[in-house]
C-alpha cells in the first residue's frame, strides 16, 4: 500500500541454500517485483539490522518464537521495543 516501507529480517544464521524454504537475496528482490511492494530485505539479527528506533508501526515474529533459546529471544524483544513506535505493536507466534 502506498507509504509502507517494509523491511524483513532474518538472520539465517546456519541456512543451507539446499534447503527447500531458502530465500536468496535474487528470491526476495524477484518476489518483491512479482507483488509490486518492494521489501528491504536484510540478513542479519533485527538488532543488528540497521534499523532506527521507534520507526516500525509493527514488528511480526512469525513460527520464530519457539526456535530461539531463552536469552536470544529475550534479546529479540528488546530489538523488537526499541524499533516500535509509541503505540506499536509486536505480533510473535
Amino acid at each position: 500500500r502506498a507509504g509502507c516501507n517494509v523491511t524483513t529480517v532474518d538472520p539465517v544464521l546456519d541456512a543451507d541454500p539446499k534447503d527447500s524454504w531458502w530465500f536468496s537475496n535474487a528470491d526476495h528482490a524477484a518476489l518483491s517485483r512479482k507483488l509490486r511492494a518492494p521489501v528491504r530485505f536484510v540478513r542479519a539479527l533485527l538488532q543488528d539490522a540497521g534499523i532506527a528506533p521507534e520507526s516500525a508501526d509493527v514488528v511480526t515474529a512469525t513460527s520464530v518464537i519457539e526456535h530461539i533459546p531463552t536469552e536470544p529471544a529475550a534479546a529479540l524483544m528488546r530489538a523488537a521495543a526499541r524499533v516500535l513506535k509509541p503505540g506499536g505493536r509486536l505480533v510473535a507466534t
